[in-house]
């Protein structure tokens, strides 16, 4: 038998990659015994999807044990036949995703013909591995409030799993302490992790979810990649009867309270709305899909709009007129403007050179600052924060999901699925707190899959997936393609449309003027995934061998402060607008020159997973995978970093900068730079781990030989 596992691995290894090849089904385990607690050989097991009328059919073993795996979450019917025993009948068995649920039964002598029902208790209790976590069930999912209708809230009804980091990068969870970048997404078993942000990349409707599990710890040797969670989510499918839905959830200020802070009641408009349709794929005279072809049909949209404030400081009517007569510092002090022009002191002994009554002539303005200060708008508060802002952020996004599946023939079953998601939505603080120098963020995101199940026998299943999840995302500001540098008299900013925007003015004390210095935003991140899970049930023996490849592309310009930044931090003058003013910047800086980043990374992995029922209240889980991740490298060598090693910065590659030596020598670096290439340093400047061997071992041990009790006990190396 073991011959044959190595084979069967060394094939799997060939094409198999790192993300763990997730298989978002559930097995049926169980014990047939007869009156006197002795295990029943040959007893036939048929399950039946009650939606779709597939089946699955299986022997006991000698022991009375039987395996049945790969079977897609929902609602089955179980019967238990063996001649000189009254069947037996369950007709309402829930399997969920991932799980290892226990159907036993105790057959009573009579005839085939009589029947016993029986309700199925399959325990939440994991009996059968050390894996820990918890599956929001469909009921759950429907029922439960969430906020904005967002699937990762499901996640926080799980143990173990706590909010991230307001503002940081990755999924909106931690779980077990893991940082939020670390979590495994899976759709229908392709990943669905965005390599760029580390959250979800597609986003599913709400309706269209089965189930959603997370995975907290003790995982099999399936999953791998990443330290953290596993959040596996599975579509629905259609079935033989037609289903259909449709809803819309209102949320709207005129039933709200004024908040506490505000001066009156933010605005809030929230429609949220879609319809879902799924059944059997009929064209009357034509086609009849009843028991072989399947469609699912979601669609969710949002309109939303919200006030949002933000206090600041702005220059008041004098100020704004070079009169700074009535300014004071934090400690109530007056501030004393000095003549940047004048020599001697200016201090409250010796104003020699301060302004003469703390007036800025006008004549000493800057006729760039006069154009600019209009864009400070007057306040409209007292105190020193003296501007209360708020503005609308509208927010507007659709999501449309079609899965497809179809029987074909007994053995193969096919799965086709494509999600799409448009959203558009804008921030009005982007580039300044005045809630004048926004952006607008359009983002799409897809999933397409292809699945295919076969089964080549009771006992061994093949579960094969192809698929592409990709985030296509632009961010501009409201000032997008207009040269206002040049149209104000400052010189040397870029003039390429597509780049053009409001340049930045920093000043020292009080609200920026201009847009971000990040914007414009554009990236595109393609996930292929192809993975491969065998399955072999063999005596008291649950195989699975598979493997996984992940290919991420992604591509970002380095499109940053091409306008300019322009710093008065009122060190000519004592005061920031002192120094806008009379038009002395502190510093300036801006970028030349634009670069489109083409990043590509591999990850590989492979896995066997052995579950063996030692004894019939005694499971051994083990396992072990192999993973294999490419260090990410740039297309075209645009990369460098310090290698201590030699004692120089490393250039990946010199496509785009053929005449390398020049540029360096006109910096006096010559020495001090060289191509990696040169010292058997990889494109990647990192060398690739070929050590990552991450072994599992866990038990399952029901001490009483019932569903009450189990006592887990596991060792990983993720």
């Amino acid at each position: 038998m073991y011959k044959k596992l190595a084979a069967l691995f060394a094939a799997c290894f060939a094409f198999a990659g790192l993300v763990a090849a997730q298989t978002p089904t559930a097995t049926l385990v169980g014990r047939i015994v007869d009156s006197s607690k002795a295990g029943v050989a040959g007893a036939t097991v048929r399950v039946r999807d009650v939606n779709t009328n597939e089946v699955r059919t299986v022997q006991s073993l000698a022991e009375g044990d039987y395996t049945v795996s790969n079977l897609p979450p929902g609602t089955y019917e179980v019967s238990i036949d063996k001649s000189g025993f009254k069947q037996i009948h369950e007709s309402s068995l829930e399997l969920q995703v991932d799980q290892t649920a226990r159907l036993d039964a105790q057959l009573e002598v009579g005839a085939l013909s009589q029947a016993v029902e029986v309700v199925a208790s399959v325990p939440l209790l994991n009996t059968e591995s050390f894996s820990r976590g918890d599956v929001i069930a469909p009921r759950e999912i429907a029922e439960m409030p969430l906020n904005g209708r967002d699937f990762n809230d499901l996640a926080f009804i799980v143990p173990g799993v706590q909010p991230a980091e307001q503002g940081g990068k990755g999924s909106p969870y931690v779980i077990n302490g893991a940082r939020a970048d670390a979590s495994n997404v899976v759709i229908d078993g392709l990943n669905d992790q965005n390599p760029r942000d580390a959250g979800a990349q597609a986003r599913p409707p709400l309706d269209s979810l089965q189930e959603f599990k997370v995975q907290t710890s003790g995982y099999s040797a399936e999953y791998g990649r990443l330290a953290g969670g596993v959040v596996n989510m599975v579509l629905k499918s259609g079935s033989n009867q037609l289903h259909g839905s449709v809803f819309e959830y209102v949320r709207n200020d005129m039933f709200d309270a004024r908040n506490f802070f505000d001066q009156g009641k933010s605005e809030l408009r929230r429609n949220q709305f879609g319809a879902g349709l799924g059944g059997p794929v009929v064209i009357p005279k034509l086609y009849d899909g009843h028991d072989k072809t399947f469609y699912m049909m979601s669609w969710e949209s949002f309109r939303g709009i919200a006030g949002s404030n933000s206090l600041g400081v702005v220059p008041t009517a004098l100020e704004r007129a070079g009169n700074f007569s009535q300014s004071y510092d934090a400690t109530g002090k007056l501030i004393l403007i000095k003549d940047p022009l004048a020599s001697g002191s200016c201090t409250a002994t010796n104003a020699s050179a301060c302004f003469p009554g703390n007036i800025i002539p006008a004549s000493r303005f800057s006729s760039i600052s006069q154009q600019l200060m209009q864009y400070y708008p007057l306040p409209n508060q007292t105190g020193v924060n003296n501007y209360l802002a708020n503005d609308p952020t509208p927010d507007s996004w659709d999501s449309f999901l079609l899965k497809m599946d179809q029987k074909l023939g007994d053995r193969d079953n096919l799965s086709v699925r494509a999600l799409e998601r448009w959203e558009a939505s804008s921030n009005p603080f982007s580039g300044s707190s005045l809630g004048t120098f926004g952006a607008t963020t359009k983002t799409g995101q897809a999933l397409y899959g292809i699945s295919e199940t076969r089964i080549f026998s009771p006992s061994t299943v093949n579960e094969f997936r192809i698929g592409l999840t990709r985030t296509k995302d632009a961010e501009t500001s409201a000032h997008t393609g207009t040269n206002w540098a040049a149209q104000y008299g400052i010189p040397g900013t870029t003039t390429d449309v597509n780049l053009e925007g409001f340049p930045k003015f920093s000043v020292t004390g009080f609200e920026t003027l201009g847009d971000s210095t990040t914007n414009p935003i554009r990236y595109v991140v393609n996930n292929y995934n192809l993975n491969n899970v065998f399955t072999w049930n063999k005596g008291n023996h649950s195989i699975k061998i598979g493997g996984d490849v992940l290919r991420v592309q992604y591509y970002q310009p380095t499109n940053s402060n091409f306008n300019g930044t322009f710093t008065f931090n009122a060190k000519m003058t004592n005061d920031g607008i002192g120094d806008f003013l009379l038009g002395f910047p502190s510093s300036t800086s801006r970028k030349i020159g634009t670069v489109t980043n083409h990043i590509y990374e591999t990850e590989i992995g492979a896995f066997i997973q052995d579950d063996y029922k030692i004894l019939p209240n005694l499971t051994l889980n083990l396992g072990v995978r192999y993973e294999i991740q490419k260090m990410p490298y740039e297309e075209y060598g645009q990369m460098t970093s310090f290698d201590p090693l030699v004692d120089k910065v490393l250039m990946a590659g010199n496509s785009t900068a053929p005449n390398w030596q020049a540029t360096v020598a006109g910096v006096g670096l010559t020495g001090f730079v060289d191509l990696a290439s040169n010292y058997g340093v990889p494109k990647s400047l990192v060398n690739t781990n070929y050590d990552n061997i991450a072994p599992r071992i866990g038990l399952a041990w029901r001490p009483f030989g019932g569903n009450r009790t189990v006592i887990p006990s596991a060792g990983t190396v993720p």
